[in-house]
């Protein structure tokens, strides 16, 4: 029953010595909650992801590593047009990673709505990554996903 209010911090505009930053929520003048943020250089080669949380929050990461692209050709024996199709899946790695984060990162491969982010172009993805290793006894974890385009379905 309580309202919804979006947030978003952009980090563009910070000088590069900034390494925190914590955001207070507060209201009537006393803090309600408070959350902390590690700022993390763009990664020219990474891939950034945002996806909806368990909690209905939109959340975001850039994942450093792309790992692969595979283009799957598939060519069907019909008389029409459109005789044939591709299909791009792009394999990501998450930096290492303490273990609160790669539990966050794990429910992208359950989140009902996933984004390629391409500038301010945010692309629709289907998740194709079905199990995830989300602990490893006293390392950082890391988590790969895989993830194609939002498949139209298609008809005769």
């Amino acid at each position: 029953g309580e309202e919804l209010t979006l947030f978003r911090l952009n980090t563009r505009s910070f000088l590069p010595s900034v390494g925190t930053i914590t955001v207070r929520i507060a209201t009537a003048g006393q803090t309600v909650a408070e959350i902390g943020y590690t700022v993390v250089p763009k990664c020219d080669e990474g891939c950034r992801i945002a996806w909806r949380s368990r909690a209905g929050s939109i959340e975001h990461y850039t994942f450093p590593v792309v790992k692969s692209v595979v283009q799957k050709i598939r060519k069907e024996q019909v008389l029409t047009d459109d005789a044939g199709y591709d299909e791009r899946t792009t394999t990501l790695a998450s930096a290492f990673e303490p273990a609160a984060v790669i539990e966050a990162l794990a429910e992208i491969a359950a989140s009902p709505q996933v984004w390629k982010i391409d500038g301010d172009k945010y692309e629709e993805v289907d998740i194709l990554t079905r199990e995830q290793t989300i602990g490893r006894h006293g390392s950082l974890g890391c988590i790969e996903i895989s993830l194609r385009p939002r498949q139209e379905t298609r008809c005769l």
